[in-house]
C-alpha cells in the first residue's frame, strides 16, 4: 500500500498488552527489518477495574511523595 500520510489509527482496542510490528521500504522496493513497540491499553476511567488502576496508580504516587519528601 502507498501513502503520502505514514500513521495508523486503531480504535476500540480491548485493554491489554499489543505489539505493533512496523517495517518500511525505501524508493528501490528494499525492504527493512521489522521493528516492534509494545503498546499497553488501559482501561477508561469509567470502565469496571478502570477506577481501581487509576485508584492504585494515585496511591503509588502519593505513598512515592510521602517516602521522598517525608521528616
Amino acid at each position: 500500500m502507498e501513502t503520502d500520510d505514514p500513521s495508523a489509527t486503531y480504535m476500540n482496542l480491548k485493554p491489554g498488552k499489543y505489539t505493533l510490528a512496523v517495517k518500511g521500504a525505501n524508493n528501490d522496493g528494499i525492504w527493512s527489518d521489522a521493528k516492534e513497540l509494545s503498546i499497553v491499553v488501559l482501561p477508561p476511567f469509567g470502565a469496571p477495574g478502570g477506577l481501581t488502576l487509576y485508584m492504585y496508580y494515585c496511591l503509588q504516587v502519593f505513598y512515592l511523595l510521602l517516602s521522598v519528601f517525608s521528616i
